[in-house]
């Protein structure tokens, strides 16, 4: 499940070591995709951002070129509440601008569970980058998508290639939650069902 590790850390992500990367959920990409998956993919990002309130776990947003594409989703932006501080790219990785690297670094995280659009472009280069920089990147698949279905899996392909972790924003909050019979288990369960 685990990108490359090359500090021989845990593959597994834990509450301790764990921040969510919402990637460009904006305007422009969102109308740009087939509705149903995009209503899809909203859901299990807004999913994704509550689970992280409720495990305290940091929260990343980026808005590729905003000017052109919009802003993040309302209904995204109003999940995440006060975490919502955008950070404006004009690269498609997270990592090609220096103050979003630095953000996310600061963040003390090594497992970064991403979400976002698009899937071969953004989210992929991204993914790739934060592997190259010692990151163990983790793709939540139902909370990415592309224009075209190809295009989406294309993109998991080449991440899974490149030693990306692959799996479903439940698979991951399971895995975070370690175990049942908590408060944040008890409240992470019923948003999935």
């Amino acid at each position: 499940m685990a990108g490359k590790n090359p500090q021989n850390e845990p593959s597994r992500p834990t509450t301790k070591d764990t921040a969510v990367i919402v990637i460009d959920v904006q305007e422009a990409l969102a109308s740009a995709m087939k509705e149903k998956i995009a209503d899809k993919i909203i859901r299990q990002t807004i999913t994704l951002i509550e689970a992280a309130k409720i495990l305290d776990l940091p929260t990343v947003v980026t808005e590729q070129y905003p000017r052109g594409l919009g802003p993040t989703l309302p209904v995204v932006r109003d999940a995440l509440g006060d975490r919502y501080r955008p950070l404006e790219k004009l690269s498609f990785s997270v990592m090609g601008e220096r103050y979003i690297a630095d953000v996310i670094e600061n963040t003390g995280a090594r497992h970064l569970i991403l979400a976002g659009m698009e899937t071969h472009v953004c989210v992929l280069q991204s993914a790739l980058d934060l592997c190259d920089a010692g990151y163990l990147p983790h793709i939540a698949a139902d909370a990415v998508c592309s224009r075209t279905e190809l295009d989406w899996e294309t993109g998991i392909t080449s991440m899974r290639d490149a030693g990306v972790g692959i799996g479903t924003v439940e698979q991951y909050l399971f895995l975070l939650l370690e175990r049942a019979g908590s408060d944040q288990f008890k409240a992470i369960s019923k948003m999935l069902k």
